[in-house]
């Protein structure tokens, strides 16, 4: 999301403010991290620093991908995960077949393993290598990227602008 200091984005009825960027403070042993959480003396801002990094290397892989390639990656890595939570069995008398975890064994890949690794993972970088390849074959191919009409307005909505419809949270489900 492109939260830029002085524009209100409305979510629902909360309303937030976004704040400019703090940098990191090591007075009196305490920590902010780069998203300005604080830590606990001692604690350690590395994991949300690597969560930035991470977010920003997505942010840029997906603005070099085409949108064919975004589409075709995002639609693997959904059938992908999808998959594997399927074939991930319930607990022994939970009567559960299937979506019994997130724990997707390794050897339904055809490895010689015990091992288990989270389906959501896998399923990411499925997205990311079809969204990569899917990419670089639309451009080999020549195929155009077509245009992006999204303005700037479009991410930016103040609270009484009537493009922002107010959410109902309040009906039974």
């Amino acid at each position: 999301m492109d939260q830029r200091a002085g524009h209100d984005i409305v979510v629902g009825p909360v309303q937030h403010r976004p704040q400019p960027a703090r940098p990191v403070d090591r007075r009196a042993g305490g920590r902010l991290s780069v998203l300005g959480k604080a830590h606990a003396p001692g604690g350690s801002a590395a994991y949300d620093d690597v969560v930035v990094a991470v977010q920003s290397a997505l942010h840029d892989f997906s603005l070099y991908c085409r949108a064919c390639g975004l589409l075709a990656g995002w639609a693997a890595g959904l059938a992908a995960g999808m998959w594997m939570l399927y074939t991930i069995p319930g607990a022994p008398g939970s009567g559960k077949l299937h979506f019994g975890g997130s724990a997707f064994s390794l050897s339904n890949l055809g490895l010689d393993t015990k091992m288990t690794i989270y389906a959501g993972f896998v399923g990411l970088i499925v997205n990311l290598a079809v969204a990569a390849l899917g990419t670089l074959l639309f451009r080999a191919a020549k195929i155009a990227d077509g245009d992006d009409a999204t303005s700037r307005g479009d991410y930016f909505a103040d609270e009484g602008d009537p493009k922002v419809k107010h959410l109902d949270l309040t009906g039974s489900h």
